[in-house]
């Protein structure tokens, strides 16, 4: 029997069939406990999946893979393998550690992975598959880069979250919504550079729904900047020089950047800086846009 392979994101659930190259159910995930997330995770998947194609008995569920936060708790996991059996009525669950199936997904049992996600950015050691203990992570994500961008957009149009859902369909639906817009707008215009770069003064545009248009100059480097504050280089060695030495090296040749912030242009490049500000020179993994974006879920499928 095939197996589920979840992977409840701070922002995006991932859910799909194990034999998929990529997830078949992709949404916004929403607040809530570990496992809160997974019954929406399930029942998301139910209704657009199984029930939709009757693949599956009632009251029947495959075996589930689940790609959990390598920071979760012992009493957490627990509750989740709880739920798991108790409550879902599932005949076997595995938990992964988000960090290890990142290795997996691009066939390596060993590598430092650099997950930037929506809330942290998570740097975290993985040693023959198993996740060593000098992981760590800052509170820099892709939520700090969207505050920063959104305060950005609002000095140019301060009247943007009351102008934005005017912009309807045929049926009288709003095209955009306030949030995409801020989205789309950071995504556009944002950009990493090394630190001791010169800024690039030409002046970037956007056009927002309703057809005017937003210049940016400078201020779109500082988007990326909150990543990179004195926290992520301190955290970056920290990782490193809580694993045993003689794994150390082998570990900065084998550096992976993942997660959906991951995709900004000019991200890989500063990593390898700042490491190199501390005295550790890096290798860093190629990697596809997929894989960055879907590297645990993968990793779990492949597992």
């Amino acid at each position: 029997m095939n197996s589920v392979v979840v992977e409840t994101g701070e922002a995006v659930t991932k859910v799909g069939s194990s034999v998929d190259d990529l997830p078949s159910v992709v949404f916004p995930t929403e607040r809530g406990t570990e496992t809160e997330r997974l019954r929406k995770a399930l029942d998301v998947y139910d209704e657009r999946i199984f029930r939709l194609d009757g693949t599956r008995e009632e009251n029947t569920r495959p075996p589930l893979l689940l790609s959990v936060d390598s920071f979760l708790s012992r009493e957490e996991r627990r509750k989740l393998v709880e739920v798991c059996f108790e409550e879902l009525g599932v005949p076997a669950v595995f938990l992964g550690k988000g960090p290890a199936l990142s290795a997996f997904s691009v066939e390596e049992t060993t590598a430092l992975v650099v997950d930037c996600g929506h809330s942290f950015t998570r740097i975290v050691p993985v040693w023959n598959g198993h996740v060593m203990g000098g992981q760590s992570r800052t509170e820099a994500g892709g939520r700090r880069m969207t505050e920063m961008a959104e305060s950005i957009l609002l000095e140019k149009r301060p009247d943007l979250a009351e102008t934005t859902g005017k912009i309807l369909d045929t049926r009288g639906k709003a095209l955009w919504g306030y949030g995409e817009v801020v989205e789309s707008f950071k995504e556009s215009v944002m950009e990493i550079r090394s630190s001791g770069a010169q800024a690039n003064r030409q002046s970037v545009g956007y056009t927002l729904p309703d057809g005017t248009d937003v210049l940016t100059g400078d201020e779109r480097y500082g988007i990326g900047e909150c990543l990179f504050e004195k926290e992520f280089a301190a955290c970056l060695e920290k990782s490193v020089s809580g694993c045993p030495e003689n794994i150390q090296r082998v570990l900065l040749s084998k550096v992976l950047v993942v997660g959906g912030v991951s995709l900004c242009s000019g991200i890989e490049g500063r990593v390898e800086e700042e490491g190199r500000g501390r005295g550790m020179g890096m290798r860093l993994i190629e990697t596809s846009r997929e894989d960055k974006k879907f590297s645990s879920w993968t990793g779990g499928s492949i597992l």
